[in-house]
């Protein structure tokens, strides 16, 4: 009887598997997604990172200006809480 149950539930599995595959191949990554956007909006807001701002330049006056660069893995290994952040001009 047991063993009936158990195939009974692995055939009604595979049918759910071979229906739904397709929507929940969709739906797993559509949360990883999300996962990944919700886990970077919380570092974001808890280190106080912000967005690079590019601005439209022609080719002759183009350069590079960064001002407080900091590396997210060395900032938040340093255990004596020194960071001294980069300037690129």
């Amino acid at each position: 009887m047991i063993a009936l149950v158990k195939l009974r539930f692995d055939e009604s599995l595979e049918k759910i598997e071979t229906m739904f595959s397709h929507t929940l191949e969709h739906l797993i990554s559509f949360i990883g997604t999300l996962d990944v956007a919700l886990s970077n909006a919380k570092c974001a807001n808890l280190y106080n990172y912000s967005r690079p701002t590019v601005l439209d330049m022609d080719s002759k006056s183009r350069f590079v200006e960064a001002i407080g660069l900091r590396h997210p893995l060395i900032e938040s290994r340093e255990e004596n809480g020194i960071y001294v952040p980069n300037d690129i001009y």
